[in-house]
């Protein structure tokens, strides 16, 4: 199970360096997206997962996308 979520996790590493280097997110605030991202990733991949689970991961994701769009300047709905 943890070598699904790292390789995942390693799969991120490119996006979130690029929106460090657009300057969307800080290091912090990257370092702090990649630590939720894999808490999610770790849910799913548990024996016991629910539907909330992947609901949560989806309105993470969902916010996340918003937040970006919205530091960039775009403004359109999901």
């Amino acid at each position: 199970m943890a070598e699904f979520v790292e390789k995942r996790c390693e799969d991120m590493i490119p996006e979130l360096e690029q929106m460090e280097r657009m300057k969307l997110f800080d290091k912090n605030e990257i370092r702090g997206i990649a630590k939720k991202l894999k808490e999610y990733e770790y849910k799913i991949q548990r024996h016991t997962k629910t539907k909330e689970d992947y609901l949560r991961y989806i309105q993470y994701e969902m916010d996340l996308l918003k937040l970006i769009k919205q530091r960039r300047g775009v403004c359109y709905e999901i």
